[in-house]
């Protein structure tokens, strides 16, 4: 049988307890004069909601332009010190476009041959041993 988090902390703090840190299963409680002589600066929020994290992976994306992009927990869990998608870029800011995207004119009227127009071949950036092979690196792509 189980009690819910919540369930627990009011009861830890009836008895003068606090709870310091969870996992997916497990809450850390410590005493409260423990918590305010030890703890109180590097766990200053012990609310359920600032201290369990019920997803603890951490899924790292790449936009098509470059940029990074975190989904999850977005905390180094031990440490609970957030990680910060601004903080894990590879490009800066201004480095950041999709290579092969269509140049266009601004406010021109797009349809499919003026795509097919301005469509960026791809075929050097497949590899191929032999260059005679062109034709198969580019269905390759």
């Amino acid at each position: 049988h189980g009690s819910s988090l919540a369930a627990l902390v009011e009861l830890a703090e009836a008895r003068g307890y606090v709870l310091v840190e969870t996992t997916l299963f497990n809450a850390f409680f410590v005493r409260m004069e423990l918590y305010e002589q030890y703890l109180k600066e590097e766990v200053p929020d012990t609310t359920i909601e600032a201290l369990h994290e019920i997803q603890m992976g951490t899924t790292i994306y790449q936009l098509y332009d470059g940029t990074i992009k975190l989904s999850g927990c977005k905390k180094l869990l031990w440490h609970r010190v957030p990680i910060k998608e601004e903080n894990v870029q590879i490009l800066p800011k201004e480095k950041r476009s999709f290579p092969f995207a269509p140049k266009l004119q601004k406010n021109a009227a797009v349809d499919e041959t003026a795509l097919r127009d301005v469509a960026v071949d791809m075929s050097s950036y497949c590899s191929s041993e032999d260059d005679t092979d062109k034709d198969s690196a580019r269905a390759e792509c």
